[in-house]
């Protein structure tokens, strides 16, 4: 018996090296043909100079090398009203300055590489957390889904941090239901890295946590998130400022309006003091949730989490629709969920929603992007559909499935 589990371990990690080969190869001919995508040019431009010349990721330079690597020139104008920001705080180069020591084609394979299996990891941990008992055609189904999707797709091609970031956020839910509090809180603080995705979720956990006096998982989650922050001031004192007046130039120089704000320009008679107030009402909503999740309730702490995480890419800045990969875990509880429900009758109705909301998407994108400016349109369908599915299934998600005590 111990003999044919140590073959069948052996072969699955011999498939998985063997899948994750093949896709490096692959990975290494596509990347030669594709234009360098903005997000990872300019956090390998910004690690390559820090490491080996000093330079802060937030100095000019860093932007004029980003634009001649993705555009194969230097303009004045581009620099002006175009700009590759580096907008991730100076933390993130925990996980940047490996790469940055790699020469670009070799460090955008590697990274497109960790980008697509951590697509299907978290898939595969959002179907964990929400019970999923799906058939296996209908499981591997949803695992290409995850990958193939359009905005998948944008944040792999883009080389962004969405899909680290969706990992680290749904591992502390998994750490925390097995009351692993140190794992879990050392994510959530490794998760502040990206900050824009991960405020409103570890305010959500620290208040569960405060509440379920889970006090193990408040200092751990505060402790990890100040070191990697003081040791980040120690390197560069500067940063946080530089980085304000970096996200600052985003306003000035692109429309990075909340999705939130943009989607209520299109109501009749909309003004400035609609997405004021529904930003507001938004965040009251919010919390009001919070404050619902019993202590030791898994289902439900799982669709605030997921709501939580939707809520934050309708309101905080807007960039690209690749970091909409955080919403994977809220789209396969709402299935899950329908599956408890219905049994095998809920099947094809997810089949369906899969094969619309991916082809809908890629159609869309068809038909609205111009170059590679993705329309506003683009920000609307995914969140708002998630958002009502969960919706729908709040019901049964707040009624079962307690921790075990």
């Amino acid at each position: 018996m111990r003999r044919s589990r140590r073959g069948l371990t052996a072969l699955q990690g011999f498939l998985l090296v063997a899948v994750v080969a093949a896709l490096g190869f692959a990975n290494e001919r596509i990347t030669r043909e594709l234009k360098p995508g903005d997000d990872f040019s300019v956090a390998w431009t910004a690690s390559d100079l820090w490491l080996h010349q000093r330079i802060s990721p937030y100095d000019e330079s860093v932007i004029r090398a980003a634009q001649l690597l993705v555009f194969g020139r230097v303009s004045a104008s581009d620099v002006l009203h175009r700009p590759i920001l580096f907008l991730m705080p100076m933390p993130a180069m925990l996980f940047y300055a490996p790469f940055g020591s790699l020469t670009f084609q070799l460090a955008r394979t590697a990274w497109m590489t960790l980008s697509e299996v951590g697509l299907l990891a978290l898939c595969a941990i959002s179907m964990q957390l929400a019970r999923w008992k799906g058939p296996p055609w209908l499981t591997g189904l949803l695992l290409l889904f995850a990958v193939l999707w359009y905005h998948s797709a944008a944040a792999v091609l883009a080389g962004q941090f969405a899909i680290i970031e969706g990992l680290l956020l749904t591992g502390s839910l998994l750490a925390l239901r097995r009351r692993l509090d140190s794992v879990a809180g050392l994510f959530l603080g490794l998760s502040s890295v990206m900050p824009q995705i991960s405020f409103l979720f570890i305010a959500f956990v620290l208040v569960w946590a405060a509440r379920a006096r889970r006090w193990s998982l408040v200092i751990w989650t505060c402790g990890s998130a100040a070191a990697i922050f003081g040791l980040s001031v120690a390197l560069l004192p500067a940063w946080p400022l530089q980085w304000i007046a970096q996200v600052l130039r985003l306003y000035r120089t692109a429309d990075a309006r909340p999705i939130l704000v943009a989607a209520s320009s299109f109501l009749p008679g909309a003004t400035s003091w609609l997405g004021v107030g529904l930003v507001l009402l938004s965040a009251i909503y919010l919390a009001w949730e919070w404050l619902a999740v019993p202590n030791q309730q898994d289902r439900w702490l799982q669709w605030t989490s997921a709501l939580t995480l939707l809520f934050t890419v309708l309101l905080t800045y807007r960039t690209t629709t690749g970091v909409f990969v955080v919403l994977i875990p809220g789209l396969v509880l709402a299935m899950a969920v329908w599956i408890d429900r219905w049994g095998s009758r809920a099947a094809g109705w997810v089949v369906l929603h899969l094969l619309a909301l991916g082809g809908g998407l890629w159609w869309l994108s068809f038909r609205t992007s111009a170059g590679d400016q993705e329309s506003l349109v683009m920000f609307l369908p995914a969140p708002f559909l998630i958002l009502i599915e969960l919706w729908w299934v709040r019901w049964w998600a707040s009624r079962t499935m307690r921790f075990p005590l």
